[in-house]
């Protein structure tokens, strides 16, 4: 409803019996200049303005709410058995073991949920413990089980956010390792890494073993250039 239809249906209840309108310049009753105020036409009047809002009420915003912390920090949040298992070097970057998760910070033990929601990306991972890596996760990385799988597990630095294989960062292999989940994995981790178990017989033995008798010298010198070239286009390729 616009104002028009406002103010003549709240003047007709309390004064009129019937609608009337009042004509020539003023703006009290002149239902032409509230038109054309509706429409943009004319200035609005600002006493006529101020009059027409008495008694509609004002709200007055309350003070805004006390804003309770979801987790009380407390620095000593850690048992003596997990504190222990934190040191920290000069450059205020902790490590559990040698090992650390990608969040650092001055004088701190190592959390990542004091470091833009990383508590809350990792919580879902068997390896995380309220902001810190588990003890089981620890044994595991100490253990150099899965250096297997990555060079990655080697570094005293661990990035969580490591490529692995296939898809699979380092975040998922540690989770699953957690989990004794490891195995249902593994055919699609072992790869790059893996040692190369397949071996080449010979160019001389080839030929007696398909029963061809012996290949010429100068036959084996050819077909080992042949080889050795396409190993090097093969390695350039890659």
């Amino acid at each position: 409803m616009n104002s028009v239809a406002v103010y003549l249906a709240d003047y007709g209840m309390h004064h009129l019996s019937e609608v009337v309108e009042t004509t020539g310049d003023s703006t009290f009753g002149n239902m032409q200049y509230l038109l054309d105020r509706d429409m943009g036409m004319v200035f609005t009047n600002p006493e006529v303005e101020v009059i027409q809002d008495i008694g509609l009420g004002e709200v007055i915003d309350s003070a805004p709410p006390i804003i309770h912390r979801k987790r009380l920090r407390n620095g000593s949040f850690l048992d003596s058995g997990v504190a222990n298992l934190y040191d920290y070097h000069e450059f205020g970057f902790g490590s559990v073991h040698g090992y650390s998760h990608g969040v650092a910070g001055p004088s701190q033990p190592v959390m990542v949920g004091k470091g833009k929601g990383k508590n809350k990306e990792y919580e879902e991972f068997a390896f995380w413990d309220n902001g810190v890596l588990s003890t089981r996760a620890i044994e595991i990385l100490e253990s150099g089980a899965l250096t297997h799988y990555s060079p990655a597990f080697y570094d005293r630095y661990l990035d969580l956010e490591a490529h692995v294989s296939n898809g699979f960062l380092v975040k998922d292999i540690l989770h699953h390792a957690c989990l004794g989940t490891l195995e249902l994995i593994s055919f699609m981790l072992v790869g790059n890494h893996a040692p190369n178990l397949a071996e080449l017989m010979p160019m001389d033995n080839v030929s007696p073993g398909m029963g061809l008798g012996t290949v010429p010298e100068q036959a084996v010198m050819v077909a080992e250039d042949v080889l050795a070239n396409k190993r090097a286009r093969r390695a350039s390729s890659i």
